[in-house]
């Protein structure tokens, strides 16, 4: 590979990392616009999820365990906090794309990393409740890491699908809905997949959430 070729893919590079610092910025711009919280909405409301989702999982499960409600609202989040707003995103972008020739898929890369801001400000909430009860995270910190890099990866990537079909076929954002709220109710989010009877656990390990929530 020449220098010049490297040196062109760099700059290209850069240029995409700035567009899709705006494209952030303007998506949290248009989402908080007149609201008095702002932002703050992503740390409150997640730890009163994580609150009721901790009794509700001791509840069903018998057993309270905090870091599983913790990845299981993390993955969770990640995922519908990216994909449904790429959909919204694409289609009030076209300007953007025609017109100031944004690439198609820095959209999407802009819903993934709001999310990935909106869990950080979560995780801050919930690193108070690990603290309280005195849980060690140092073991798994690393695979934790490497796990959730993967996760974003394929989230973009199912971004970009669901994204393109909704441009050509506006059903698909109306059924995402539904299959979405399916995906929820199938991933160990508010239970362990081991009480589930057999036909429920086969299908809750079919779930992409469910794989790399176990994992």
């Amino acid at each position: 590979m020449h220098k010049e070729e490297i040196f062109t893919m760099a700059l290209k590079f850069r240029q995409n990392i700035k567009m899709t610092r705006a494209l952030v910025q303007k998506q949290i711009q248009k989402s908080f616009h007149r609201s008095v919280f702002g932002v703050a909405w992503h740390l409150v409301i997640p730890t009163f999820q994580l609150i009721i989702f901790f009794g509700l999982y001791g509840a069903i499960n018998n057993e309270f365990d905090l870091i599983a409600t913790i990845i299981g609202l993390t993955i969770w989040q990640l995922f519908s906090n990216s994909i449904f707003p790429s959909l919204q995103q694409v289609i009030g972008s076209k300007g953007l794309i025609t017109n100031v020739k944004v690439p198609f898929h820095l959209i999407p890369a802009s819903s993934v990393v709001m999310s990935v801001i909106f869990v950080m400000l979560f995780l801050t909430s919930a690193t108070c409740f690990v603290f309280y009860y005195q849980i060690d995270l140092q073991s798994g910190l690393l695979a934790s890491a490497l796990i959730t890099f993967i996760f974003l990866a394929f989230v973009y990537g199912v971004s970009i699908i669901v994204s393109i079909g909704n441009v050509f076929f506006r059903d698909v954002g109306m059924l995402w809905n539904s299959f979405s709220f399916l995906i929820f109710l199938t991933a160990p989010i508010l239970y362990p997949e081991k009480i589930l009877p057999e036909p429920l656990s086969r299908l809750s390990s079919y779930n992409p959430i469910s794989i790399f929530i176990n994992s």
